[in-house]
């Protein structure tokens, strides 16, 4: 699997293991760092809560799911709550430096999945091809984190970059 940016505002595609497109998450605009999809017939809102964009809400049709927030050593917390209730809590970090990527975690610090990044000089972008780890399937649940993962990694690039 594979994270591709489509667009210079942020805008990417999360393509399965045979290329085929799966979802688009767009961003009404960078500055105002929305996003939004449709995945499993839902509609995926991902909206800024605080005026240092350092917190964010996610919306699944409407209704507060979860959020996702930077915290003070530049890792991303990702919490969401499941279909009966339980908050799960994921930690998405920065690994390597010079050629950046991320690794997913849970509460008990399992590795979930990794990103790889790759840069695309003639778009000027970022794509991550995406590690599953080996004790998970891809699922539902699992392309779900892959879309916050993904906006959490443009986030993170994003304040890297002082933008």
């Amino acid at each position: 699997m594979e994270i591709t940016s489509t667009s210079a505002r942020g805008n990417f595609e999360i393509k399965g293991d045979s290329g085929k497109k799966l979802l688009e998450l767009t961003y009404s605009n960078w500055f105002a760092s929305k996003a939004e999809t449709s995945f499993e017939s839902n509609k995926i809102e991902i909206k800024l809560r605080n005026i240092w964009h350092s917190k964010f809400d996610i919306l699944k049709n409407g209704v507060d799911n979860g959020d996702i927030g930077l915290d003070w050593k530049g890792n991303v917390n990702i919490k969401l709550k499941s279909v009966n209730g339980v908050e799960k809590q994921y930690l998405l970090k920065a690994i390597a430096f010079w050629k950046m990527g991320f690794e997913l975690l849970d509460q008990n610090e399992t590795k979930i999945l990794a990103l790889k990044q790759s840069f695309n000089w003639k778009r000027i972008s970022y794509n991550y091809d995406i590690e599953i780890a080996d004790n998970q399937k891809v699922n539902p649940e699992i392309l779900e984190l892959v879309i916050y993962s993904g906006f959490a990694a443009n986030l993170y690039v994003a304040m890297a970059m002082g933008v």
